[in-house]
């Protein structure tokens, strides 16, 4: 029975008739005892007082034994076909009240030692019934007791039961009278207190597995808030050993098994957090403060370098007992990247400024020399050393006309004119006039992988001059042969597929870039080769940031190649 006051639903009491059927099997059970202890009584009434089995006392003990071993067989047989648990229950309670009324009965009546059966099964009725049930077996029981008084007391006794068993002799009816109420009275005494005591208990049971429900769901809450979150988050005990890690920290430190990590010292896993411990001479006066903070270099295990933002902090309990430490930890490595982007903007505004005095400053000049040089060349008769000075003048001359007009190419504003371009179509046109290189054509394979219909707005030269730049650069990185590999795709900021990016990657299997010096391709007047000016790739990043996109290259190991990633927005529908 459930609690009154307490909502519950078919599932519930589906449970609640299957815990029923599980105590009137423990009740049979019971019931076992009871006829081993009835069968335990007969053999020692035997023994002491009667010198034979065929005494009428021990023969009625002994049926009431029998009786009630065949019973419980019965019982015990007939269980796996109940189909209402409740009304099987009432029917043992009852025949177990009958029973101790029987062996009231055989046992003296007023006078017997066993009238408290009767409480034991109001009792047992309580805790498989509740209330309504106990009340019901105190009921019966006061019945079925006061019918044996009043056989007792009209002296039936001596019609119905044998002369040899003990019995009382007739009393004054206010013996009997008295008898039945303090009897009855106890007996609905039991059945209230052995009822409250139960639903109480059930009661508690319920709100029990209610608050441990709700303490189940908060800290599954707590732990998917913890495994959620995108920083990384390390717990560590007293000895700085690690004890606990969210998901977003093994995917930082490498997906390592957390298995592996645990009771590990955080410094073997950073160990450029070491000085940054409590233990350390330069960091104590710092840990004073409630919270350490400080960035770190992090290398992975596949080779990853990374730039980490941690805060170290107490773990402390509700009275302030410190039970460990707490370390939290972002990837600062794109923000780094972007830091050095911001850089390299600074520098090409730099630039951009001292473009505009050179290209105004040296422009003109440039061309009075140029034309004085070609009047010489035109005029004097110069010996086969002048002419060859003459010629490295003029070569030199137009080597620094060349840099003037990239270099205002550098500083150039965005096109007036900006359309919408289909990606595919320009590549291949760039592709086209590459492959017309004879020598481009013999040495390096081409391979194509794009998805058709990507627009971007763009001005369709400037685009043009962006991938031809990359592309030259790839060949040149390829002197003994190779592969460029061009792809198109269309992406969202995550880099995951179906987004609203356009990238394009471009890839080489050349000697690659060295990592010391990737920091710097970008930076104008870089460059490693001999004829370069080194503003290829400054005039492709400033194109790309005009119209809103971004140019990556790859954290690929020098000598596996080189892939730049162009990301732009696609053109809206």
């Amino acid at each position: 029975m459930i609690p009154n006051g307490i909502a519950i639903t078919e599932k519930e009491k589906e449970q609640e008739a299957e815990k029923i059927l599980v105590k009137v099997k423990y009740l049979i059970f019971f019931r076992l005892l009871v006829a081993t202890f009835l069968l335990g009584l007969t053999l020692y009434f035997q023994g002491s007082r009667y010198k034979s089995f065929l005494s009428l006392p021990v023969v009625y003990l002994s049926l009431l034994a029998g009786s009630l071993f065949f019973f419980t067989a019965i019982f015990s047989l007939y269980l796996k076909y109940v189909k209402n648990p409740v009304l099987f229950a009432y029917g043992q309670l009852l025949f177990d009240t009958v029973f101790v009324s029987f062996l009231i009965l055989f046992t003296g009546g007023i006078t017997s030692i066993f009238s408290f059966g009767y409480m034991i099964v109001i009792i047992i009725a309580a805790t498989i019934l509740s209330r309504r049930g106990s009340f019901i077996i105190a009921s019966a029981s006061c019945i079925l007791y006061g019918i044996i008084l009043d056989l007792q007391y009209y002296g039936a006794f001596r019609y119905i039961l044998p002369p040899e068993l003990p019995y009382a002799s007739p009393a004054p009816s206010g013996s009997y009278l008295y008898t039945l109420l303090v009897t009855s009275s106890a007996f609905y005494l039991v059945a209230y207190l052995s009822s409250h005591l139960t639903e109480e208990l059930k009661k508690s049971k319920v709100q029990l597995k209610a608050k441990q429900r709700d303490l189940a769901e908060l800290e599954l809450l707590n732990k998917n808030i913890v495994q959620s979150i995108n920083s990384g988050l390390i717990t560590l005990d007293r000895n700085f050993r690690i004890i606990y890690f969210n998901r977003a920290a093994s995917e930082m430190i490498g997906g390592e098994h957390l298995s592996r990590l645990l009771n590990t010292p955080i410094d073997k896993v950073f160990p450029n957090i070491a000085p940054y411990l409590p233990g350390n001479s330069k960091r104590n006066q710092n840990w004073n403060s409630r919270t350490s903070r400080g960035e770190m270099e992090y290398t992975r295990k596949d080779g990853k370098k990374m730039f980490l933002g941690f805060s170290l902090s107490k773990l402390k309990g509700t009275r302030g007992e410190q039970y460990g430490h707490i370390l939290v930890f972002q990837d600062l490595t794109l923000l780094k990247k972007m830091e050095q982007q911001v850089k390299h903007m600074e520098r090409l505004a730099l630039a951009g400024e001292m473009a505009a005095v050179v290209a105004h400053e040296i422009k003109n000049p440039l061309a009075s020399m140029s034309g004085s040089i070609q009047m010489l060349k035109s005029e004097l008769d110069l010996n086969p050393l002048q002419e060859r000075l003459m010629g490295i003048v003029s070569r030199e001359i137009d080597r620094l006309n060349s840099m003037v007009k990239e270099f205002s190419l550098l500083t150039k504003s965005k096109a007036s004119t900006p359309q919408k371009v289909n990606v595919n179509n320009a590549i291949s046109d760039t592709l086209t006039i590459l492959q017309s290189n004879y020598d481009v054509a013999n040495r390096i394979n081409i391979v194509r992988d794009g998805q058709n219909g990507l627009e971007i707005v763009i001005d369709p030269q400037q685009l043009q001059q962006v991938l031809w730049n990359l592309f030259t650069n790839a060949v040149e990185a390829m002197p003994d042969g190779g592969t460029l590999t061009v792809k198109t795709a269309l992406v969202n900021s995550d880099g995951k597929e179906s987004g609203q990016e356009v990238v394009i990657t471009v890839s080489d299997t050349g000697v690659g870039i060295p990592r010391e010096i990737r920091n710097r391709v970008f930076d104008p007047f870089y460059t490693t080769k001999t004829q370069g000016t080194g503003l290829g790739l400054s005039i492709v990043r400033r194109i790309i940031n005009d119209y809103g996109g971004k140019i990556i290259l790859d954290d690929t190991d020098s000598g596996c190649g080189t892939s730049f990633k162009i990301y732009f927005p696609k053109a809206p529908s």
